[in-house]
């Protein structure tokens, strides 16, 4: 891995800054659709387009004094680069570093004891008096108003937050939990949408935007075990996360943050009808089910507001998908041995697609590596999962296509279950409730086909050949 990670935003724009992939646009544009429709058409040119830098506004009803940054993390190289890596397959040593850290050989049992110890390992995060998140400190004004929340598409519910950390603790015996949200006007007040149901009908909470890029993907990022997330995030920056006290709540919050908006959650008791556009590009429902009523606003002098926009794919939110892949691709590897690798397709946009490679030795194994991942907490939400041999390029769109129409057979190949899917999928039935499917398109063994003794064999040069023409290929001119 390279070294240490970004400490804030600051340090990671100077470093788009320096490799030319950030463009500043000092043209007055609307946060009314205007931006969303400039960013979502950035998204779509070569390599996710650059970040965007807004600086000044037309047709706002607010007079904010916030630049708005969107698409920063807009390819998966740059979510890579905003975590200071060279690819994002060095997060593969992540988690099992970090449990190493709890002294036992086995992974799964650490992942059981981790609760028990995360507060007293070597990731933790460290409180410190004073944070730039607080350099301006506004309590009695404090509204989610003056921010320049962007009103994205036209059949969304209104000005809408996306996607952004939150920091809230539902029992005060507890720890703080760390969690990813929407934030949505409707009238004159703000909803939640993406806080589980709580015993509790008022608690505290801080949403977090801009600071340290490692906070961010592990706020953001989906398919994380329930491990603690403050600490995985020193785990994956290689230095503790520094946090400070919140002025109004009873929290801490990250110190190096740009701006920090301090409330109380509070229950709803008829959730209102909203609707965003969700990751597939279509419009969706969101459950605001949490009312936020703010208690302060804190920020850095000259603090820049980071917006996510999330439309037709692709957009910058698919790219912390692929983050997820690599990070997890240990844990899976560690409770189902057969497993060599994974891929989310960006296609699949989160939870349609998983593609898993395996070393076969028996029948049924595909189909039990498919009730494997439904059956993990984290993939509960997968809808289809296609199984392949070790050998077939899973990262390669076209290999796949090729491998899986080749090898699949619809009698032997298809496996269909029951289960929870995501609440933007478009045919979820009976509130997120519906069906799954799992492809093998593996070679058949012996008690999968009558004749599984005749193996398809793929053409491939020798071990030799390759290896000659390996040697020759640049002198030969082809490229």
């Amino acid at each position: 891995m390279a070294g240490t990670a970004f400490k804030d935003l600051r340090e990671y724009l100077s470093y788009l800054e320096k490799r030319g992939v950030i463009r500043h646009i000092s043209a007055a544009v609307s946060p009314v659709h205007e931006i969303a429709e400039i960013t979502s058409r950035a998204a779509h040119l070569p390599g996710g387009g650059p970040a965007l830098w807004f600086e000044s506004f037309s047709n706002s009803a607010t007079e904010s004094p916030f630049a708005v940054l969107t698409n920063l993390v807009a390819s998966p190289q740059r979510l890579a680069w905003s975590l200071s890596l060279n690819s994002l397959k060095e997060l593969e040593s992540v988690l099992p570093q970090y449990y190493n850290a709890y002294g036992s050989a086995d992974l799964l049992d650490r992942l059981m004891r981790i609760g028990e110890t995360s507060s007293q390992n070597r990731f933790a995060p460290r409180l410190v008096r004073s944070a730039p998140a607080q350099e301006v400190v506004s309590t009695a004004t404090a509204t989610l108003d003056q921010l320049p929340i962007l009103t994205a598409w036209p059949g969304e519910s209104g000005p809408a937050l996306r996607s952004v950390p939150i920091i809230y603790r539902p029992d005060s015996d507890e720890n703080a939990q760390v969690g990813c949200v929407d934030v949505i006007k409707a009238g004159q007040d703000y909803f939640i949408s993406g806080i589980p149901a709580s015993k509790q009908r008022s608690f505290p909470a801080a949403l977090v935007i801009g600071g340290e890029p490692s906070f961010s993907f592990v706020a953001r990022a989906p398919f994380l075990p329930e491990i603690d997330r403050l600490s995985l995030t020193g785990a994956l920056a290689r230095h503790r996360l520094e946090m400070v006290r919140a002025r109004e709540v009873e929290l801490e919050v990250p110190a190096n943050a740009e701006i920090i908006l301090e409330g109380m959650l509070e229950a709803v008791p008829e959730a209102p009808s909203l609707q965003l556009v969700q990751a597939n590009g279509y419009y969706g429902p969101a459950v605001g089910s949490w009312r936020f009523v703010p208690r302060a606003l804190t920020h850095r002098k000259e603090a820049l507001f980071v917006a996510s926009v999330i439309g037709p794919p692709p957009h910058e939110e698919l790219a912390l998908l692929k983050g997820s892949e690599r990070l997890l691709l240990p844990l899976l590897k560690a409770t189902a041995p057969e497993i060599t690798d994974w891929c989310l397709p960006l296609e699949g946009t989160i939870y349609n697609l998983a593609i898993v490679a395996i070393n076969k030795s028996y029948a049924g194994q595909a189909q039990k590596v498919m009730y494997g991942l439904w059956g993990r907490e984290e993939l509960k939400f997968l809808k289809h999962i296609l199984v392949v041999d070790t050998g077939c390029d899973i990262h390669n769109p076209s290999a796949v296509v090729s491998t899986a129409l080749a090898l699949l057979d619809p009698e032997r190949a298809l496996t269909f279950a029951k289960g929870p899917l995501a609440a933007s999928d478009l045919v979820a039935q009976n509130h997120n409730f519906g069906s799954k499917v799992g492809l093998d398109a593996t070679r058949p063994l012996a008690g999968e086909k009558k004749n599984a003794s005749v193996q398809p064999i793929q053409a491939e040069s020798s071990t030799g050949i390759k290896r000659q023409v390996d040697e020759r290929w640049f002198d030969l001119g082809i490229e």
